[in-house]
């Protein structure tokens, strides 16, 4: 008999609903600075996508992308935070105009715990300052995030990036030189997809995207969040392939594929620095992505350490979506761990397992959930403890995607990038305002770390169970990317061919919601689950 009790999740904390409203509000807001894009003789545009990506227009010639930080400690009031925002966005901005640079666009992160965000209106007071500030440096918002991740800010803090895209219109050997993080991770600057679009020059030290012919671009931004405390807990820090992939397989949702990007880390230290950067380098390096304005922030009373990206993305490809309808296959693409729900990876482990459960052996945890529960002879065997199993680097997908033919990218009607929300929250988010459903009836085995999770979360001090239902809401399962195709087997075949496990799993309904043949715990311990989840439900949390 399985222990049934409280559905566990880290919903609970920040609902999925609350999310989205903030996602929303966000969206909506960076609507008000684009009036500076005619200062600036740029043409814009807002996707219809829940996230309302803005796609903007630049001419031939030498751009740069940069990162600023600031963080805001316990004892900071409403107008500490205005002024830091300020303060920041008018430092950059200038900075970049004594280099004989011109400010374009901007985008942020906000990592806060919720609570004291809300006390002190960091939510509402950040945003508009932003906003404003952008307005008066005639910045164009276009990218942002937000993270709740209370615990790495020593639940009583508040950290923020902003990344600004700037034009040079001076002689590129006359540039000034920057210095800092483009000096270590120069070794990536070579490494560009699209050379007849694009290349980066070192102009006296300072990095600048050389734009050959006019394009469209849209900027993305990203954190690995919780996963970065478990890569330091473990002395490895591997959450540059989940930044990666974050923020740099969001834009292939509309059609456009990572160019250059820029990285910020937070730590309280330097501790660690050397193999963060070695780390980026590699990443940079395998994933063809020059890391250009990257900065190593310091911030010794708020932060551990936190990992943000931001992507500067050529659009190439359109989706069609208005082509989308019942009975379009959907193509699953395999992954085994991503950087979403990892709090509630992290809060189940450590009520099974203690405080430093990210030491323990994955072996000696199944001998205890053998022992106690009778179960979980089916894992393999692995010595790896569970802290590697949590923080086990994803794949980023989107240089796979970036060379896809384009007689298979225009057979792409849709893509869904599986993040917080699990397969099922990602799925609604853009499936419902169309009017259309989806059936997972093919769905990839849960990995051998969630099935693992599942079982813990049964030992006898958990404080709930995670069921297969919480599981697709919090987590892939198995699943990092949902593709929408009139050529399903060519694309599956294609992503298997890159090294990427691909399997036809699923078709486009009319219904008003999703249903999922599970493939989670419940499902493969006791009897076959059909999940079936309505539209007019209330997000799970």
């Amino acid at each position: 008999m399985i222990y049934v009790a409280r559905e566990l999740t880290y919903l609970d904390v920040v609902p999925e609903a609350a999310k989205e409203q903030l996602s929303r509000t966000w969206g909506d807001a960076k609507s008000r600075t684009f009036a500076v894009a005619k200062k600036h003789g740029i043409k814009i545009e807002q996707e219809k996508s829940f996230n309302k990506a803005v796609v903007f227009t630049l001419g031939a010639g030498y751009y740069h992308l940069v990162s600023g930080a600031a963080s805001m400690e316990d004892a900071a009031q409403t107008e500490d935070v205005v002024s830091r925002v300020n303060g920041l966005i008018e430092h950059m901005a200038g900075s970049e105009r004594r280099r004989g640079l011109v400010p374009l666009f901007g985008s942020n992160i906000c990592d806060w715990d919720s609570a004291y965000a809300q006390r002190v209106g960091a939510s509402a007071k950040m945003r508009d300052e932003i906003i404003r500030s952008c307005t008066a440096n005639d910045i164009v918002l276009v990218g942002g995030e937000t993270a709740n991740i209370g615990e790495q800010l020593r639940k009583k803090g508040i950290g923020w990036t902003f990344t600004l895209l700037s034009r040079y219109d001076g002689e590129v050997g006359r540039a000034v030189a920057y210095g800092g993080m483009d000096l270590e991770l120069e070794s990536t600057f070579g490494f560009i997809e699209e050379k007849e679009f694009f290349e980066v020059v070192n102009a006296g030290g300072m990095p600048l995207l050389h734009v050959r012919k006019p394009s469209r671009f849209m900027i993305t931004a990203d954190g690995s969040g919780s996963k970065s405390i478990v890569c330091d807990l473990i002395g490895n820090r591997t959450d540059i392939e989940d930044t990666l992939a974050s923020a740099g397989d969001d834009p292939t949702r509309d059609g456009a594929f990572p160019v250059i990007a820029s990285i910020c880390v937070h730590a309280h230290g330097p501790e660690g620095k050397i193999q963060m950067v070695e780390h980026m380098n590699k990443a940079g390096m395998k994933y063809r992505i020059p890391l250009v304005g990257s900065l190593f922030h310091e911030a010794k009373t708020v932060y551990t350490y936190t990992m943000n990206g931001t992507v500067l993305s050529r659009v190439k490809a359109d989706y069609r979506q208005e082509e989308l309808c019942a009975g379009l296959r959907l193509v699953l693409l395999y992954e085994e761990q991503r950087s979403n729900g990892i709090t509630l990876q992290r809060r189940v482990l450590e009520n099974a397992f203690g405080q430093e459960w990210y030491s323990v052996k994955a072996s000696d945890a199944l001998d205890r959930i053998k022992s106690e529960l009778g179960y979980g002879e089916s894992l393999p065997k692995t010595d790896k403890t569970l802290g590697e199993l949590v923080a086990r680097p994803p794949t980023p997908y989107f240089r796979i995607d970036s060379l896809m033919p384009d007689s298979l990218l225009a057979s792409i009607r849709l893509r869904i990038n599986v993040s917080s929300g699990g397969i099922v929250g990602k799925t609604r988010r853009v499936l419902e305002p169309l009017g259309l459903g989806a059936e997972y009836d093919n769905i990839f085995d849960a990995p051998m770390l969630i099935l693992l999770l599942q079982m813990s979360s049964r030992l006898g001090n958990s404080k709930g169970v995670v069921t297969d239902r919480v599981s697709y809401h919090t987590w892939g399962c198995g699943t990092g990317a949902v593709i929408a195709t009139t050529e399903p087997e060519r694309i599956a075949d294609y992503y298997r061919k890159n090294g990427v496990d691909a399997k036809v799993g699923g078709r486009i309904t009319d219904d008003d919601g999703i249903r999922l043949w599970s493939r989670c715990f419940d499902s493969m311990h006791s009897k076959p689950h059909v999940l079936d989840y309505r539209y007019s439900e209330s997000p799970i949390g």
